[in-house]
């Protein structure tokens, strides 16, 4: 009987393990579009993406971006650039060229790197340009976070005895002889 409980309990562990492990390993997908939301002027196109996240240095990421347009006549260029620290993996172009038709959905698949030597918690972005002829051009920006993204906090600032100084903004009132407040 104490073998079989002892075994029972190493099943029921092995099981509570993997699952820990799944939820702390299972990628995450980060999505966006800009679909359905206001966007400042130019070409008529939209973009959505996907990418696997977390993401760390040296780590190879999945990119998929889809870009939508009503134009159906013509021809599309998009240039891509990244931020320093993200690398394009493999033989994808940075400048790709697609030929409108009534289908209106123009993908992009390609791997990107995160340089290994980057901060492990930063932000990048992959930079989109997507020009019609005689339609104008739009710009993108997908974001890349590694790690936990980048810290919200400010440094603090030490005196001399390395102690933290608070700082704060200050008001200001100026009031002239006649008593007017500026």
């Amino acid at each position: 009987m104490k073998q079989k409980l002892i075994a029972l309990g190493m099943i029921v562990g092995t099981f509570m393990l993997v699952a820990f492990l799944e939820k702390i390993y299972t990628p995450k997908t980060i999505t966006g579009t800009t679909i359905g939301t206001y966007h400042k002027t130019g070409t008529p196109i939209d973009i959505t993406y996907a990418l696997s996240n977390p993401i760390e240095p040296g780590m190879r990421v999945d990119v998929d971006i889809q870009l939508f347009t009503e134009i159906t006549d013509g021809n599309m260029v998009v240039d891509i650039s990244l931020d320093e620290g993200l690398f394009i993996s493999g033989t994808f172009q940075p400048k790709q060229y697609f030929t409108l038709n009534p289908n209106r959905i123009y993908k992009l698949h390609f791997y990107i790197i995160v340089d290994p030597s980057s901060d492990r918690n930063a932000l990048h972005h992959i930079h989109l340009l997507a020009k019609i002829k005689n339609q104008g051009f739009i710009s993108f920006a997908v974001p890349i976070i590694s790690g936990d993204g980048p810290s919200n906090k400010a440094p603090l600032e030490r005196d001399y005895r390395d102690n933290p100084i608070s700082s704060s903004n200050a008001e200001e009132k100026i009031i002239d002889q006649a008593g007017t407040t500026f």
